[in-house]
């Protein structure tokens, strides 16, 4: 995993709660993630599913090239691409069912 899929999640579900839930004080701590830390980032995905979701939507709506769901559909599968193993595959499917819900109305 690289710096910017950390970073990119830690803005998503929030510094302290990342922080927290790798039992660090500061972002200066992160080193490199070993596999108990990516479960503790995974379970903190899996808690945040809908919190993650609603900003890729915002992030989506923000995008002057998406206007239609297919697009947002797109736009959703490269974000969730980035994160690789961050976000577990279980979660990009609860994420992929609500963001699809979210902008079905987008037009065709």
């Amino acid at each position: 995993m690289t710096d910017g899929q950390i970073w990119q999640l830690i803005r998503i579900v929030g510094k302290g709660e990342f922080l927290s839930c790798l039992s660090l004080q500061s972002e200066e701590e992160l080193r490199s993630i070993g596999p108990d830390q990516l479960t503790c980032i995974q379970d903190l995905s899996r808690r945040n599913a809908r919190k993650i979701t609603r900003l890729l939507v915002h992030e989506a709506i923000g995008q002057d090239s998406i206007q239609t769901s297919a697009q947002a559909e797109q736009y959703l599968e490269q974000r969730l691409a980035f994160f690789g193993d961050l976000i577990p595959n279980d979660v990009k499917d609860q994420i992929r069912e609500n963001f699809g819900t979210l902008t079905a109305m987008w037009g065709s």
